[in-house]
């Protein structure tokens, strides 16, 4: 199965050539604040790429998506999302959908970051009416083959400019447990300047896969991931060690 990953084009994925794929992923943040046009236009261009599948999550910069956030949250918006959904097209929203026999598992929530969207608590001071990581992030099935968050794990491709390490600590325990054996890949993005691959937690393979700079300019190419029949991971490409 090859898979063409990217995340975090806040509105400029026209900038992103997309090659022939089995499944493109999106891991969240398409737009700036979430609005109705931002969605529509993203979406519309989503629809059109060539890869069998296309699966999207949303980001902390999608706000009117979170319904958590009851000044923000726009029904409409959240309805439109889920109108593109088809047997091609797939919004996951802690949610999942199998292809070709490999689950994939997408969430949106993240650590509390400046109050944006899909924030939750990661165990340290929880802000009230913020979610539980630990509680968002046990639903995950313990038959996740690939997992899209658009957060990464702690410690995994989740360094910001400031040295901080901006990764869920929750979801590093749950990958630390042997309740996801069969993960084979981690797909996030997020924190940009952390764009890269690692691998750990028994092997799994964590990819940020940010799309533009910390310049929320500069783009770079989709990240291509090759799984063979299992949901194990043959090959990455698109990193600039490749």
């Amino acid at each position: 199965m090859k898979i063409v990953a990217i995340s975090d084009t806040h509105t400029k994925h026209k900038k992103v050539t997309i090659p022939e794929c089995d499944v493109l992923i999106h891991a969240g943040d398409f737009t700036w604040k979430g609005t109705y046009w931002e969605i529509y236009r993203f979406m519309q261009w989503f629809a059109k790429q060539p890869a069998k599948h296309k699966i999207v999550i949303a980001g902390n910069h999608e706000l009117t998506l979170d319904p958590t956030k009851p000044g923000q949250f726009d029904r409409g918006n959240w309805a439109m999302m889920r109108s593109y959904a088809d047997d091609n097209v797939h919004y996951l929203e802690d949610s999942e959908v199998v292809i070709d026999g490999i689950k994939f598992y997408g969430t949106p929530w993240t650590p509390f970051f400046h109050n944006w969207g899909f924030n939750g608590s990661d165990g340290l001071t929880q802000p009230d009416g913020t979610r539980k990581l630990v509680d968002v992030y046990s639903k995950i099935p313990e038959d996740t083959n690939v997992l899209i968050c658009h957060g990464p794990a702690y410690d995994f491709v989740d360094k910001a400019t400031d040295d901080n390490r901006c990764g869920s600590v929750e979801m590093r325990k749950l990958l630390e447990t042997d309740k996801l054996a069969l993960l084979k890949l981690y797909v996030s993005g997020h924190i940009h300047e952390s764009r890269g691959h690692d691998i750990g937690c028994g092997g799994v393979h964590f990819c940020n896969v940010s799309t533009l700079g910390r310049d929320y300019e500069t783009a770079t190419p989709p990240v291509i991931i090759d799984l063979d029949e299992n949901g194990g991971v043959d090959r990455i490409q698109g990193y600039d060690n490749d």
